[in-house]
């Protein structure tokens, strides 16, 4: 592992039996029925009452942009949209929004949309409503404070405008109302710190690492109610300590390598227990990297991800999901995501969201075309091997959640847990 300290033994040699060893895949059991969700980070994995979750996510953006609304919903139907998704067998959006927006909960928004339900709605209402949707599909929500506002992603969680309390006051309105959802499995506390943004250098204005230990133990302590998980991201520099890798030649939000000296650390066994670690990390058609032009290029790709991020599972304990990745995926970009994809399944990272359902990202296009109904099936075909099987999660009366388990793309890396028995209904 590049010569990583490794501060969790138990877990190295599990990934490295599960590695090497040829056996055939554990059987999965049947669903079984919980009388509640409980979400946690341990062993490297999210772990739903105690089984690994395989997570197959997507984002879905628009809330965060003028539009106030998710993009496309000007000319199909939010079943349109979350159909396709259950089709394609994705158990999880990830979806953007502006502290901007959150901060005005009751205001009305004038939202371009074909359904007239969706009409004259307050914001609180029409997030609702789109969470709300999603879980008549059986498809879990992650919410993530993408930019302060409708212009930009900021370099920080806060500028001259909207400072720590501003965005504190902002996740209390989305808690308050929806952090007792039982498909808000998760929250992404900031998207892509870069630029000035630190870890681990001691200055509280631009360390990230120790903004997210504050906020994610302010909003757990504040709304009790909320029994999800906490994404952190990376940021675009290492700590000084750390630069394996030319400090300019990283990803927004994307290195994670100041986790060695500081990992985040949330007060409590249950609150880190709540804890993932989630990089962003692209290919050339979001910006052509030094490595991208090496000779061995693309097999020069897997010892760069584990000096960047990969280490992270085996020396913490956490899960790591990679909540951005993506491209158009066409030439080099296709060599880069083939890449990617074999990696993630070797490394028993496959617990992705992919950038993005929408046509309209410009460096990355979508898994739909640009009359939102057309699927981009080579994209499809990828991460179906990604993840092939993933676990959903079916709602029957008022207090039993059905959980069908899923299984790994790679059966190698099959622990062998299942569903603890004082749990079940």
């Amino acid at each position: 592992m590049g010569g990583l300290v490794n501060t969790n033994p138990r877990l190295r040699a599990s990934r490295q039996l599960a590695k090497a060893s040829g056996s055939s895949k554990v059987s999965t059991p049947a669903d079984l029925c919980v009388a509640s969700l409980d979400w946690t980070s341990e062993g490297g994995e999210i772990l739903l009452n105690g089984q690994p979750f395989h997570l197959k996510g997507v984002s879905y953006f628009g809330f965060e942009t003028p539009n106030e609304v998710p993009h496309g919903l000007w000319s199909v139907t939010r079943d349109q949209i979350f159909g396709f998704l259950r089709n394609e067998s994705f158990n999880a959006v990830r979806l953007p929004f502006s502290t901007a927006l959150a901060l005005e909960p009751n205001k009305k928004v004038n939202a371009n949309t074909i359904e007239k339900e969706l009409h004259d709605l307050t914001v609180l209402e029409l997030i609702g409503n789109i969470i709300d949707k999603a879980a008549e599909y059986g498809i879990l929500i992650m919410l993530d404070m993408h930019r302060l506002n409708e212009d930009f992603i900021p370099e920080l969680w806060y500028d001259d405008k909207y400072s720590m309390d501003d965005v504190k006051e902002a996740w209390d309105n989305l808690l308050t109302a929806f952090g007792d959802r039982w498909n808000l499995f998760a929250i992404d506390l900031k998207n892509e710190p870069h630029g000035v943004a630190t870890w681990g250098s001691g200055k509280a204005k631009t360390d990230w690492n120790t903004a997210a230990e504050e906020l994610a133990t302010y909003l757990y302590k504040k709304h009790p109610q909320y029994k999800g998980l906490v994404f952190v991201e990376g940021t675009q520099l290492a700590s000084a300590k750390h630069h394996k890798l030319d400090k300019n030649n990283k990803w927004w939000g994307g290195d994670l390598e100041g986790v060695q000296e500081f990992p985040i650390e949330l007060g409590s066994d249950a609150l880190n227990k709540k804890l993932v670690y989630s990089p962003h990390v692209y290919g050339p058609d979001a910006f052509v990297q030094p490595y991208f032009e090496a000779k061995n290029f693309p097999d020069n790709m897997p010892d760069i991800w584990k000096k960047q991020w990969a280490f992270v599972e085996e020396q913490t304990d956490r899960a790591v999901v990679v909540g951005e990745w993506g491209g158009r995926y066409e030439n080099q970009d296709k060599i880069w995501q083939d890449s990617f994809a074999k990696f993630l399944v070797d490394e028993c990272l496959e617990d992705t969201f992919y950038w993005c359902l929408n046509p309209n990202s410009g460096d990355t296009g979508g898994l739909l075309d640009y009359d939102f109904l057309t699927p981009m099936p080579k994209k499809l075909a990828l991460l179906a091997k990604v993840q092939p099987h993933p676990t959903f999660i079916t709602v029957k009366g008022s207090d039993q959640y059905c959980i069908s388990p899923g299984a790994y793309a790679n059966p190698k890396c099959d622990k062998g847990r299942r569903l603890a028995t004082s749990n079940t209904v």
